[in-house]
């Protein structure tokens, strides 16, 4: 779905990126322990998504004994995205190419 605004604007121009940024949180404004929707938020991604990447262990994420809830330190998450490759490396490219 296309956000009114934006729909209007030219990509990649100041008012369409002043429009899109002023839709999201800045970092500053999560807590510092997150829930999965938090998470998603924050990265702009489904919440499933986030739940499964959390009980495949491929997000950092942290339950209490006997919880079934995931809740998540900012800080771990940032770091964990700033460790994601932008693209993907040759040996991931042959592997994928068969």
């Amino acid at each position: 779905m296309t956000h009114p605004v934006t729909a209007r604007l030219a990509p990649n121009t100041p008012d369409f990126e002043e429009a899109t940024m002023a839709d999201h949180k800045g970092l500053d404004e999560f807590p510092d322990i997150l829930t999965a929707a938090h998470v998603a938020e924050m990265l702009g991604m489904n919440l499933d998504y986030v739940r499964k990447m959390s009980r495949q262990g491929k997000i950092p994420a942290h339950k209490m004994p006997g919880g079934r809830a995931f809740r998540y330190f900012k800080d771990e998450v940032v770091e964990w995205l700033r460790g994601l490759p932008a693209h993907e490396t040759e040996v991931e490219e042959q592997a994928s190419s068969g």
